[in-house]
């Protein structure tokens, strides 16, 4: 039921800022009420703790109260790490859709654009490639690795980015921009939400990797954009685990 209030009343912001909105639910109208009572104790409080803080405890009230009802009505035991990718979601804005970019563009000056992409083969995922350019669009280094795991293509995709961090690390490529044609990792990099999962764990992995870097930016460019690491991703298997510094191999 959360869910479906956010996608209705708040999707482009936090609970405590949602609006009323037009003919809303008698259970909508009652929550909503939160907002003046927010409004008072942030007047009470204002002198005593920041606005960010405030806003912190009170979700994490809210959110224990909805722990309490699960327990009770639910019988579902409360976990910590729900509760908190549950304070992350409301408290954090939704990542910015990116522009819809259909071609390659130039990174800035001394930064070097990592295009990846994980192919996939007969309904299951075959290799990862990355290309390298400069903002001459200049090749420096392109690579392919053959990818022997079973993952699912978000899976595919994020482990391509990790593989391509590493290959910028390799490279001594310390100022990088990553680009990627998948929207769900793009929007997942950049909501820095909290989880267990496998996808959270390969992205934590990339966020303790990204200090390391002098620059490190993530972007997003539509497929047509990104079509020679498509093209080596689809020849992965044939090419194997290679690298080729300024050049990329033909096609044949």
């Amino acid at each position: 039921m959360s869910q479906v209030y956010k996608a209705v009343y708040f999707s482009h912001s936090s609970l405590w800022e949602a609006k009323k909105g037009g003919r809303p639910s008698y259970a909508w109208s009652s929550l909503n009420k939160l907002a003046g009572f927010w409004k008072r104790i942030q007047r009470g409080f204002s002198k005593v703790v920041d606005s960010q803080t405030l806003a912190q405890f009170c979700t994490l009230c809210y959110i224990f109260w909805e722990a309490r009802n699960a327990l009770i009505f639910h019988r579902a035991a409360p976990r910590l790490e729900l509760l908190l990718a549950r304070e992350a979601s409301l408290l954090v804005p939704p990542a910015t859709r990116p522009p819809m970019t259909s071609t390659w563009s130039p990174p800035g000056t001394d930064i070097i654009k990592m295009n990846f992409d994980a192919s996939w083969r007969n309904n299951a995922a075959s290799g990862y490639a990355c290309v390298g350019r400069n903002t001459e669009g200049e090749i420096m280094a392109a690579a392919t690795a053959p990818l022997m795991a079973d993952f699912s293509p978000l899976l595919a995709e994020a482990s391509a980015f990790k593989w391509s961090i590493g290959l910028a690390m390799d490279l001594g490529f310390w100022r990088v921009c990553m680009e990627t044609d998948c929207l769900s990792l793009y929007q997942a990099w950049h909501k820095k939400e909290v989880g267990c999962s496998y996808l959270f764990l390969i992205l934590t992995d990339c966020r303790l990797l990204a200090p390391g870097f002098a620059y490190f930016d993530v972007s997003f460019v539509k497929r047509s954009g990104n079509k020679v690491a498509d093209y080596l991703g689809r020849h992965s298997e044939a090419f194997g685990q290679t690298v080729w510094i300024e050049e990329v191999p033909h096609k044949g």
